[in-house]
């Protein structure tokens, strides 16, 4: 387990004091809440000081449900178990109480539900604390839906939190429902004594209490199961009563919502309703769906020919045909001659020729695509597309079944070409590789070259004369283009994505710089030479001074000899080239040095040219470039004897929120204030550099210190001042309380939220 660290300023390390067994220790606040510790005894605070709770049991997040199969997890949103002079509740994040702290155990179930319990009676609440349930029964388990098993007297009975009440009373032993599968078939099990029968949640008697039951479920379905007769499992249908069981019928098993069964040596097939679907007098009865999957067929063999029925027993498919049937939606995959044929709903042959194998599909993820079959004829592949009807003849040496539920790949002779799920041709298989550029445009290779395609025109806008083809512009209307030169170097020009060549390929790099300006840089020996194209205008303008790319998008750092500016995709100065140096700091703004003579003093401007700050400010190398303030601009100003600088911070607009005269600034990440430091004393500050309070302290405990200036506090702040730790809440004033040390806010036992 993780235990909140806590850092005290002064020391960098957490501090404990020795202190008597009755005096009071605390930690920081995290959330609004503190940990406090006076002897043996520990609770948490609210931040007026008023106790809350004793102890964090768990945190976790709250789920919305709306069925079992389908919750809601709050994953940015967590709530409190807690416990409270030996009682649990449950708090929100703004510290309001969803569940009382009246409860004698709370456990989170499923990540879906509270388990209460108070005296010798427990019920379930969602996690937000509304109860599902009353308050009245011994025992409680969920059923499914809003159906809960319920204990009273030692007897079971239902709950149905739809309506709010009792509609099967507690009069039974046991009960038992399969709460995987959802609340389908209005029945469960239930015991009267050692025997088990089946009831409806109409408290009617399906199937009288004559059977044994162990820990195997029912399924929700009109055929019942998990009941034995003498140590053997029957098979019961919820509408007929009907019971199958051995000797008269054995080998039973359920094919979707239909009964599999052999009686006297044949199989037969029981519909959901328990009417007679197949008569007894197949060799086998099978799915010929894929696993999970089921659909209107049902394979039967007999004498070892194979057919299809529907699902009102009629004869589809004559049992004729040797092997396996496969099935497909509607349609039927069956060996003919020793190929094979795929036929429609009806049996008649949708195709004329037959094949070595036929494979149905759905491309995509999660079969999002429309069913295709997969031709194979001896070692070639074709496509056949049933939306459309359209037939590719076994040309392909594979067919790609990937991600996409439109489009489908196929290569031949290690060449891809693309087809629609619907079956029209994008491109043969003739390139090497592709990548999808647009709706319209594919970049394609050919011979390790790459070219550009368009598939709504079929036309080559772009020969497969490039080593590399690469979109530059995010809305992929400009294309860099490469290109080997005579000693085998890359050289890279522009295209746009109609084909024409904007910027010749001979440049040693092309950068986007904004919109549809770039750069373009050339070699002369070992020296780079900068130059600003604009892709509208096919202007190209050399670019004095370049020094460095700012990070402000479409801006320049320029200048030689000390005298640097900033300039814009344009190449007009935005910055004038007067300063000593330049460096982009916090949110794009430039800090600027310039030097006076007798020494380099700074200050900032923004990305549009405005001085924020004028450079009045002392540059401390140190300071200047490992020193960064997030949403405040660093001052500096160099002590009078020389020796060390002073600190202070102004806004990102230029106001001067702290002047510099601490040694040491801390900046708190919730952006609400600072820390100051002079000295061996400690200022806390306002986020508009006031002083929360005019009182100075030996020591501040921080929740975490991030990097150089960055810290995590949250009000009320635990200062030391002399011997005493006090609050300090953020109008300056304290909390009632005085503490002789600082302590975690949590304890190994439990990872903090």
């Amino acid at each position: 387990m993780m235990i909140r660290k806590m850092v005290m300023l002064a020391c960098m390390v957490c501090l404990f004091l020795p202190v008597s067994a009755q005096t009071q220790k605390g930690s920081v606040f995290i959330k609004g809440l503190a940990h406090i510790q006076q002897g043996t005894k520990s609770w948490y605070i609210n931040k007026q000081g008023q106790k809350m709770f004793d102890r964090i049991e768990l945190t976790f997040n709250p789920a919305d449900v709306e069925d079992d199969e389908h919750p809601d997890i709050k994953e940015n949103e967590q709530l409190l178990l807690v416990k409270n002079n030996g009682k649990f509740g449950v708090l929100d994040s703004t510290h309001t109480w969803l569940v009382p702290a009246v409860y004698d155990s709370i456990s989170l179930e499923y990540k879906l539900y509270l388990r209460l319990k108070k005296g010798d009676k427990v019920t379930f609440a969602t996690t937000r604390g509304k109860l599902l349930v009353p308050l009245l029964y011994q025992n409680i388990y969920i059923l499914g839906g809003k159906y809960f098993g319920v204990m009273s007297n030692n007897k079971w009975g239902v709950y149905n939190g739809n309506i709010n009440s009792l509609i099967i009373p507690a009069t039974y032993d046991q009960l038992d429902y399969c709460a995987g599968c959802g609340f389908n078939g209005d029945y469960l099990l239930a015991a009267k004594g050692n025997k088990w029968g089946v009831i409806n949640l109409k408290n009617e008697i399906i199937v009288p209490f004559n059977y044994e039951h162990d820990t195997y479920s029912p399924r929700g379905t009109n055929w019942i199961t998990g009941l034995q007769k003498n140590g053997t499992y029957v098979k019961i249908n919820s509408i007929t009563k009907k019971v199958y069981a051995e000797p008269e019928y054995t080998s039973m098993e359920t094919i979707d919502d239909m009964l599999k069964v052999r009686k006297n040596g044949y199989f037969g097939l029981i519909d959901s309703e328990g009417k007679t679907m197949a008569d007894f007098i197949y060799d086998n009865i099978d799915n010929p769906y894929d696993e999970f999957e089921s659909g209107p067929f049902i394979a039967v063999t007999k004498n070892k020919k194979t057919g299809l029925i529907n699902r009102e027993g009629k004869i589809v498919l004559p049992l004729e045909y040797d092997g396996e049937i496969r099935c497909y939606d509607n349609y039927i995959v069956a060996k003919v001659a020793g190929d094979y044929k795929l036929f429609d709903s009806t049996g008649h042959p949708v195709l004329e020729n037959s094949y070595t194998s036929i494979e149905g599909f759905y491309p995509g993820y999660k079969h999002s695509g429309p069913l295709l079959f997969v031709l194979k004829k001896q070692a070639v592949y074709g496509l056949y597309f049933p939306q459309t009807k359209k037939l590719i003849a076994p040309t392909f040496h594979e067919i790609v079944k990937g991600s996409s539920d439109k489009l489908i790949e196929v290569e031949y002779q290690d060449k891809a070409g693309l087809f629609t799920t619907d079956g029209q041709e994008l491109f043969p298989p003739i390139y090497t590789k592709f990548e999808l550029l647009n709706d319209s445009l594919y970049l394609v290779q050919q011979n390790k070259k790459w070219g550009l395609l368009n598939i709504k025109t079929k036309q080559q806008v772009m020969p497969c004369n490039y080593v590399d083809l690469q979109p530059l512009a995010a809305e992929d209307t400009l294309l860099e283009i490469v290109q080997k030169d005579s000693a085998g170097e890359n050289k890279y020009g522009v295209a746009d994505i109609q084909g024409n060549i904007l910027l010749p390929v001979q440049y040693s790099g092309v950068y986007l710089l904004k919109g549809n300006v770039l750069i373009a840089t050339t070699l002369n020996g070992d020296v780079p030479t900068y130059n600003l194209f604009d892709a509208n205008t096919r202007k190209l303008q050399p670019i004095a001074g370049y020094r460095d790319y700012s990070t402000v998008r479409g801006q320049i750092i320029v200048g030689t000899e000390g005298k640097y500016g900033v300039i814009d995709e344009h190449n007009k100065a935005i910055i004038p080239p007067v300063y000593a140096d330049i460096r982009v700091r916090s949110q794009g703004i430039y800090q600027v040095v310039k030097n006076t003579g007798s020494k380099m003093m700074y200050g900032y401007i923004d990305s549009t040219g405005k001085e924020l700050v004028p450079p009045i400010y002392d540059l401390d190398e140190f300071g200047y470039t490992n020193y960064e303030t997030g949403n405040s601009l660093l001052l500096l100003k160099l002590s009078a004897d020389g020796g060390s600088y002073k600190q202070g911070l102004a806004s990102l607009q230029g106001l001067i929120l702290v002047p510099p005269t601490y040694e040491l600034l801390l900046i708190n990440d919730s952006g609400n204030g600072f820390i100051g430091k002079n000295g061996r004393k400690f200022t806390l500050l306002h986020a508009n550099g006031k002083p929360v309070t005019s009182k100075q302290f030996d020591d501040i405990a921080l929740d975490e210190q991030r990097g150089y200036a960055g810290v995590k506090y949250s009000f009320p702040v635990l200062c030391k001042d002399g011997n005493v730790t006090v609050y300090v809440n953020e109008d300056g004033t304290t909390l009632p309380l005085k503490m002789t040390a600082v302590i975690p806010f949590v304890g190994d036992e439990f990872s903090p939220y």
